[in-house]
C-alpha cells in the first residue's frame, strides 16, 4: 500500500464486564443514608407544656417581575420561607416568613390579618385552604433591607395527608390590600418538611 494510504486499526478490545454480588447493606432503599434534617428546636412548648418540633426553614417560592431585576441585581423582590412546627397529640403548624426587598411593602401589601387565607394548589388539582392564625403588620428589618411579614397556619389531618403526598404548584396569599398568586418551584417542599418532621 501506499504510505498515505490509510490503514485500517484493529477493533480495541472490550472491556470484561465483571458482576458485583448484590450487597443488601449497600442497598439505598433498604438501608436509607442518614437524614438530612434539621431542627431549630426541640423540647417543651410554653403555651402547652406538650414535646414541639420545628424543622428548619427551606425556600418555599420567590417572586420578583422581570424589569425590577437590574435593579435588584441578585436578590428577590419577595421571598417566602417556611417551616412545619409540630406539637404532641397531632397538632401541625405551617410556619411562613415573607421578605419583601423593599421599605415601603406595607403601602402595597398592608398586612397579613388574622384568618387570611393561604391557598395551595397542588399539581394534582386538589387545594388545600389554611388560614392565619397571628395577625402581624410586618416591620422593616434594616440589616437584611427587607420588610418581613410572619404567619402561621393550623394544619389539619386531612390536609397533612394532601400535602406530604402532593405536590405543590402554586399559592395564594391573601394581604389587607389585595391577594397575590405565586408559583411554586420547590414542588417537594412539604414532602420533606413532613418527613423530617415525622421522622425518629
Amino acid at each position: 500500500y501506499p504510505e498515505d494510504q490509510p490503514r485500517s486499526k484493529p477493533a480495541p478490545s472490550k472491556p470484561e464486564r465483571k458482576l458485583v454480588a448484590y450487597d443488601p447493606a449497600k442497598d439505598v432503599l433498604l438501608n436509607p443514608p442518614p437524614s438530612t434534617c434539621r431542627f431549630i428546636y426541640e423540647g417543651k412548648d410554653e403555651l402547652t407544656g406538650q414535646t414541639r418540633r420545628d424543622v428548619e426553614p427551606q425556600i418555599f417560592f420567590t417572586y420578583t417581575r422581570d424589569e425590577l431585576r437590574r435593579f435588584l441585581k441578585n436578590r428577590e423582590y419577595l421571598a417566602c420561607y417556611g417551616n412545619l412546627t409540630g406539637i404532641t397529640g397531632g397538632y401541625r403548624f405551617l410556619n411562613l416568613e415573607f421578605q419583601i426587598a423593599a421599605p415601603n411593602a406595607r403601602v402595597a401589601f398592608g398586612s397579613l390579618p388574622r384568618n387570611s387565607l393561604l391557598e395551595i394548589t397542588l399539581l394534582n388539582g386538589e387545594t388545600v385552604r389554611l388560614l392565619n392564625k397571628k395577625a402581624d403588620n410586618g416591620y422593616y428589618d434594616n440589616a437584611r433591607q427587607v420588610y418581613v411579614y410572619r404567619g402561621q397556619y393550623p394544619i389539619s389531618a386531612r390536609q397533612e395527608k394532601l400535602l406530604s403526598e402532593g405536590e405543590v404548584d402554586r399559592v395564594r396569599v391573601v394581604w389587607s390590600e389585595g391577594f397575590d398568586d405565586y408559583e411554586v418551584y420547590e414542588v417537594d417542599f412539604f414532602r420533606q418538611q413532613f418527613a423530617c418532621l415525622n421522622s425518629r
